[in-house]
């Protein structure tokens, strides 16, 4: 084995032993929450679904969806994320599904998981059993889980009213496979200092999943996608912790085609890790800023769209399917 192999195998080894570590001491102390069980067409999986104490008597409720990081858990997203508190005020039910094998399958590389799959029959589901409005539902994911987002809105775009994805990326394969031609409202959070995912795109620090684009790439294929002419707002937030050695600006891309504006939150110094929340990984992953909370803001985002009842049941876009050697659809 030549040198710089050793060296990259090396280095992937103990970055995935220092992510493994982090997640299992933020998932100390968890209570293990109750699954439920969720058929679909490859067979069956599980989530834990938060009901809010308080929903609308007068209608169908929206569907906030959850995916949690690599090696995380449903009950580690829970944490983090804290989402649970927000539906109870303002009536949306969170759905927390599961990755088989703690890692979601962007490429559909396996048979035996695919999530595209998972996550169309989790909102059949839900739709059923839960009351839920199928014009507003709503996709958000960390890490590997933001992966996911991107490639699950270019399948099934139809079955969402609009996506979050944070401190991930969106990989090559997905991005030269083509966008779904279906406006897609969005939001992405990412810090400038993220080593897991770096700013500038490429190989995430030897984990071995795919090539990814930059942050700037990522906006640009979903502005693109969504007709976007122009840029309405853009600054910086108030830096309410300055302790935090970060700051934070907001960046609206308008004139979409349905309203479907693309906003980019930039968190400048940040890390690989949740604003806003208490509960991200030990281990350093970087600095967490602390000026605006990711979860309040997608909500505010989310809560802004609904998808037309007309586009709700659409085709599903062919999967990438890829192996070592490429990607073909």
């Amino acid at each position: 084995m030549r040198w710089a192999n050793r060296h990259a195998v090396f280095g992937a080894a103990v970055t995935v032993i220092a992510l493994g570590a982090s997640v299992l001491l933020m998932s100390c102390g968890q209570e293990k929450a109750p699954r439920e069980t969720i058929p679909y067409a490859n067979g069956i999986r599980t989530a834990i679904i938060h009901v809010p104490t308080q929903t609308d008597p007068q209608g169908p409720v929206p569907l906030v969806i959850s995916l949690h990081g690599m090696l995380n858990t449903p009950e580690g997203s829970r944490k983090q994320t804290e989402f649970d508190a927000l539906a109870d005020r303002e009536g949306f039910v969170v759905a927390y599904p599961d990755a088989r094998n703690s890692f979601w399958n962007v490429l559909t590389t396996r048979r035996d998981a695919d999530d595209i799959l998972f996550i169309t029959g989790l909102i059949d589901h839900m739709v059923a059993t839960h009351g839920v409005d199928p014009t507003r539902v709503y996709l958000t994911g960390t890490s590997n889980g933001a992966m996911m987002v991107h490639a699950i809105a270019r399948a099934i775009p139809e079955r969402l009213a609009a996506i979050a994805p944070a401190f991930g990326a969106l990989s090559r394969m997905i991005e030269r496979a083509g966008a779904p031609g279906v406006p897609m409202p969005t939001l992405i959070i990412h810090g400038t200092a993220d080593y897991i995912f770096r700013w500038n795109g490429g190989g995430s620090s030897g984990f071995g999943l795919p090539w990814y684009a930059s942050v700037p790439e990522t906006v640009a294929f979903w502005t693109v996608n969504n007709g976007c002419s122009e840029v309405t707002e853009t600054g910086m937030l108030t830096d309410t912790d300055p302790t935090d050695g970060t700051t934070a600006g907001r960046t609206v891309y308008g004139g979409c085609a349905d309203g479907a504006e693309v906003v980019l939150y930039t968190v400048f110094g940040g890390g690989h890790n949740r604003p806003g929340s208490l509960h991200n990984p030990m281990g350093g992953y970087g600095r967490v800023c602390m000026d605006f909370n990711a979860t309040e803001v997608m909500w505010a985002f989310f809560k802004g769209h609904s998808r037309a009842q007309t586009q709700v049941k659409g085709t599903r876009r062919r999967a990438v399917q890829c192996s070592l050697t490429g990607c073909s659809q």
